[in-house]
């Protein structure tokens, strides 16, 4: 083995660049295509916001899996499995279309075709489901700004009055008698007991938005549950016509091995028959 020394960095860089040049590429195939749409079907990122960081992770965990298959080779990041998924999906779309526009009936699809078919579906679904939730939650967060800025400016109204209160209080102040204290304590107990009120006002907003956020959460969580019962009925149907396909065709071919069993059934017959007309002869 061979050990070499570099004397600079762009030396050793250039060396790695070399390895790099010479090192087998990977060739995608059919085969790596199949496990790439399992892996996408079970890391389902689809079901992640766009551009968030959780469907970033969820791509990593594809592309971790993916690089740890032994049968096959793969090598690949986040970003190369995005780039052959969104590639498979373009390339099904378009044969689908053309197939269909060509023959007029639905074109036949293998294992990789329906893979993709149901990410593209439950990708759709999900879509959806994280629009309605953006929606809601962008609606909640109006509200509650449309909330806060009433308060403030009743509060400001409130204050705004208390302070000309107390200018006119202080401007009186030198003329006022034992009875003017008497009514300075009892304007002093109405301010105290209107901030009270204020105080339960805000905490009752406060309480009614939490739980008006629960009810949001509440409902997202009821999404998501109805989105899984939307992929498991996907997935069902999927399966129901995959038997369907598969005991036509095992239909047909008990058919067929019924017309060559009788067909040879025949050709005996015959050859008995030839065989009794030689020996009369």
């Amino acid at each position: 083995m061979k050990f070499y020394m570099f004397t600079d960095l762009y030396s050793f860089l250039c060396y790695l660049q070399l390895i790099d040049f010479y090192r087998p590429k990977m060739v995608w195939t059919k085969q790596h295509d199949i496990m790439l749409a399992r892996e996408i079907l079970v890391a389902r990122p689809f079901v992640f916001k766009f551009g968030s960081r959780e469907r970033g992770q969820a791509w990593d965990k594809v592309a971790e899996a993916l690089n740890t298959v032994k049968q096959l080779r793969f090598h690949v990041d986040q970003r190369g499995v995005r780039e052959r998924y969104e590639k498979l999906k373009k390339a099904y779309q378009k044969r689908m279309r053309e197939e269909a526009r060509a023959s007029g009936i639905s074109p036949e699809i293998n294992e990789l075709d329906e893979a993709i078919e149901s990410i593209v579906e439950l990708s759709e679904v999900a879509e959806k489901e994280i629009m309605e939730a953006q929606g809601a939650k962008n609606k909640l967060s109006e509200t509650e700004r449309e909330t806060a800025e009433s308060v403030r400016k009743r509060s400001m109204e409130r204050l705004s009055q208390t302070r000309e209160r107390e200018n006119l209080e202080s401007s009186k102040k030198k003329r006022r008698s034992g009875n003017g204290m008497v009514e300075y304590l009892q304007e002093k107990e109405a301010r105290e007991e209107q901030q009270k009120k204020i105080d339960v006002e805000l905490r009752e907003r406060h309480l009614a938005l939490e739980e008006r956020k629960h009810n949001e959460a509440m409902v997202i969580e009821q999404n998501k549950f109805i989105l899984r019962e939307k992929e498991l009925a996907i997935l069902a149907n999927q399966q129901e016509e995959r038997e369907k396909r598969d005991g036509e065709l095992l239909s047909s071919m008990r058919k067929i091995i019924e017309q060559q069993q009788e067909i040879i059934k025949q050709l005996q017959q015959q050859m008995h028959l030839l065989t009794s007309i030689e020996k009369k002869q």
